[in-house]
């Protein structure tokens, strides 16, 4: 058997006819001696032969002059036996020559020894290579220094290998270039891990793609520093597995950049839990997205807090819905239109207090005309069948309230409290009695303590005329 000695004399042709059988004979002492010439003077089948022990004794030196296509010829066996100090000294340009087999066969030592440069000249081919165990292994600098196309190529496995540690050290660029599979594949508590700044980085694609186990684990601070554009690709699913603590991190900005299809999809435990100043900047198109039952749950703060503009924004069934209807005061009342007064009923009409119901300026409700009676003022909208319900209302409207104060109450030309008043052959009548054009005849009396000595018993039309004889 040549020594080491007669086997460092050897010319390049005389080791391009040595066979497999021949190098594999050789001890780890002898191989070691083999300068990288000569290695790369031995041909493909020869080089799959190094045993693993051969391997190991190779020297950086030697293995950092083999050529990149020599690079890809060595065995699995070959390439898992080199010490990491040996594979340490590949060059970054004979990193382009692995292969994904290659790559695979790595120990996780070998895999932590790689820098930074070299696993960036890997081909994205061999980047499939590494699996979930060796891109666990893998230091923060070097996954901190990962070029974006081998994050991209990482396949999901090895991304949701990555720990919370490791995806901190990723910048903006390096998240905004992983795929929305690659980041759903992440842990909720990997995830969570990102900074501020790195979750700012999240385009609105892959906001969209993050799993509610995700999005569940953000703390409000985070979920505060998110942008507009990344918060509008937010589904109806994600945002309904918000928290309470979580919505009420948003300012009304934040809120107003969801879809409506999403915000209309909050459940009532959510909504209920929104702060006074988060209602109050609702733009009508996320106001009038939520439900009826949404808004039925709203307590008398939040219906409160809502400004008279978005009062008059409210569909018919919403403000139909709220429960705490003497909430509104009179600016928001007189906002309202008569659509919307059109679909009150009569337990929220009767939750009104006087001074309430004045903000709808109710003088007249009928006018007189050709022995009939019709609707005009902001009661218009009522029809036949709605006034009886309306009327109930009025009924439970307190009377004590409305013929209680100055004397101007009970008076017939500052009335507010549904007194008759006459003039010019015309009779208007007050939303009091406006039931008169139903039953002019068996409406009950109804007296007010009178301030005014002239002012007359109120009576409903027909009784007026018998009792009084007066046009």
């Amino acid at each position: 058997m040549l020594d080491t000695t007669s086997l460092g004399v050897l010319s390049v042709a005389q080791l391009g006819g040595v066979s497999s059988a021949q190098l594999g004979a050789l001890t780890s002492t002898r191989a070691s001696a083999l300068s990288s010439t000569q290695l790369n003077a031995l041909t493909t089948a020869a080089l799959k032969g190094l045993t693993a022990d051969q391997a190991a004794a190779i020297t950086s030196t030697g293995l950092s002059g083999l050529a990149v296509t020599r690079i890809g010829a060595l065995g699995t066996a070959t390439v898992s036996a080199l010490t990491t100090t040996t594979l340490s000294g590949l060059t970054a340009t004979q990193a382009l020559g692995l292969t994904a087999t290659q790559v695979a066969s790595f120990s996780t030592d070998q895999a932590a020894s790689l820098s930074t440069d070299q696993l960036n000249k890997l081909t994205t081919a061999a980047v499939a290579g590494l699996n979930a165990t060796l891109t666990a292994s893998l230091t923060t600098t070097q996954v901190g220094g990962l070029a974006t196309t081998i994050l991209t190529a990482l396949s999901t496995a090895s991304v949701a290998a990555l720990d919370e540690t490791q995806i901190a050290t990723l910048n903006t660029a390096q998240i905004q270039s992983l795929k929305s599979a690659q980041l759903n594949a992440l842990t909720a508590t990997t995830l969570g891990g990102l900074t501020t700044t790195e979750l700012d980085g999240l385009t609105t694609t892959q906001v969209a793609g993050l799993s509610v186990a995700q999005l569940a684990n953000f703390d409000t601070t985070n979920i505060a520093n998110l942008e507009t554009t990344q918060l509008k690709g937010l589904t109806a699913a994600q945002l309904g597995a918000f928290t309470t603590e979580q919505l009420g991190a948003l300012t009304t900005d934040q809120l107003n950049s969801l879809s409506a299809t999403a915000f209309g999809a909050l459940k009532t435990t959510q909504v209920t839990g929104l702060t006074t100043t988060q209602l109050s900047g609702l733009d009508s198109t996320h106001l009038q997205a939520l439900s009826a039952t949404v808004v039925h749950s709203l307590d008398f703060g939040q219906v409160d807090s809502l400004t008279s503009t978005q009062m008059s924004q409210l569909k018919t069934t919403q403000l139909n819905a709220i429960d705490t209807f003497s909430a509104l005061d009179t600016t928001d009342l007189g906002s309202l239109t008569t659509t919307q007064i059109g679909g009150l009923n009569a337990t929220q009409i009767g939750s009104l207090s006087f001074l309430n119901l004045a903000a709808w300026d109710l003088d007249p409700v009928f006018s007189h005309r050709a022995g009939g009676y019709t609707v005009s003022g902001p009661l218009h909208h009522y029809q036949p069948a709605q006034r009886s319900d309306l009327d109930a209302g009025l009924e439970a409207v307190d009377h004590g309230a409305l013929c209680h104060g100055r004397d101007a109450i009970c008076r017939a030309d500052h009335h507010r409290a549904g007194w008759p008043e006459f003039g010019s052959g015309q009779r208007a009548w007050r939303h009091r009695f406006w039931r008169a054009e139903l039953d002019p005849v068996e409406r009950p009396v109804r007296k007010c303590r009178r301030r005014d000595k002239r002012q007359p018993d109120i009576l409903p039309g027909d009784q007026w005329h018998r009792r009084t004889g007066r046009a």
